[in-house]
């Protein structure tokens, strides 16, 4: 179906500029045509690109449509509640980076929207159907025993139904309040820091990247991550994303970070652009974490170097040693069999 609707596209580009294709089963190949159309029409007048609940949306198409983006093809791409990782994100924080590098950007402001999708290391917390329903049962019959005996307590009866009910709403509220998250049992890489690691650059390359010419337009950008399944960490990654993104290449990004529920909300404020000295703080956090790694990094290579190089000279030092063996045997088996050192017959032998 999407194909088909992409070859519609190039037919007439001029046709719309708005185009809403959400809950609509599309895959990643799907969304690779969608994207191409695009791209490689240069008439097409789309600007507005939303394809929310389409769980086939994966990493590859998600990079694909970064394109899109970075062509300044659309301002405005929603790719909510789809499946798009850590590779896929890498793909937007490459878009930004390729827009700011142009002279004459097509565009100063884009809205990109990934909310839902399952970017951080978190994972929530799964119920059984029946302990869901044995847990609203109970909430609500324990309300309605509540509401019986108030009821019957007007009228002079006391005790009827036991003391099991909740002891205010607030009880309720929790019983059936948000579900809680926790730490996945898998290796899974954070979006966050996948972002991070396209635009957030080390103390060395922010030293020479200071001295070179700033980009002279600012692009303005609105990155949507509600409920991404988040962690502190993710917090600071994003923080340092958007003071380097800012700084070095000209983007004036700021991250919509609701329903992270492991987030406080200074956190969430902080990204989204209410509070610099928080936002500082924590990427100041990841800078520092990421220069640990770095140094940790290069005293691991040096040691395996160094192990290589004494490897390689243990093994040299062997193959010399049997040479000399070698020729030892052969003098040995000269003296053994009558031949002399011109290899002629000793007849005396």
């Amino acid at each position: 179906g999407a194909e088909a609707l992409s070859l519609a596209l190039e037919s007439h580009p001029n046709s719309i500029n708005r185009l809403i294709l959400s809950n609509n089963k599309i895959s990643d190949a799907g969304a690779c045509s969608i994207a191409d159309s695009i791209i490689l029409n240069s008439k097409s007048k789309i600007q507005h690109l939303e394809l929310d609940n389409n769980p086939g949306i994966k990493n590859r198409g998600a990079t694909t449509l970064a394109q899109i983006v970075s062509k300044g093809s659309v301002s405005f791409l929603s790719l909510r509640s789809c499946n798009i990782k850590a590779e896929g994100v890498k793909a937007f924080g490459e878009c930004l980076k390729t827009l700011s590098k142009r002279e004459n950007p097509p565009v100063d402001t884009i809205n990109i929207d990934l909310s839902g999708n399952p970017l951080g290391v978190l994972k929530k917390k799964k119920e059984s159907l029946k302990t869901k329903a044995s847990a609203k049962t109970a909430s609500y019959m324990n309300y309605i025993g509540k509401q019986i005996k108030s009821g019957l307590k007007d009228v002079g009866v006391h005790n009827v139904l036991g003391t099991n009910s909740l002891e205010s709403d607030d009880d309720e509220e929790e019983l059936m309040g948000e579900d809680a998250e926790e730490l996945s049992d898998e290796p899974v890489r954070c979006g966050a820091k996948a972002l991070a690691s396209t635009i957030v650059l080390s103390e060395k390359e922010s030293h020479e990247n200071s001295i070179a010419t700033k980009p002279s337009n600012k692009i303005k950008c609105k990155l949507g991550m509600r409920h991404c399944f988040f962690d502190h960490e993710a917090a600071d990654a994003l923080s340092a994303t958007i003071i380097h993104a800012n700084t070095h290449y000209g983007v004036d990004l700021v991250i919509d970070a609701e329903l992270n529920h492991v987030w406080e909300d200074d956190m969430i404020r902080a990204v989204k652009g209410s509070d610099e000295y928080k936002l500082e703080i924590m990427a100041e956090r990841y800078i520092e974490a990421m220069e640990a790694i770095r140094a940790s990094e290069e005293r691991i290579a040096s040691v395996s170097a160094a192990i290589t190089a004494r490897s390689q000279r243990s093994q040299q030092s062997d193959t010399d040693d049997d040479s000399i063996h070698n020729l030892d045997a052969h003098d040995n088996f000269d003296e053994d069999y009558g031949y002399d050192d011109n290899f002629q017959y000793d007849d005396d032998y």
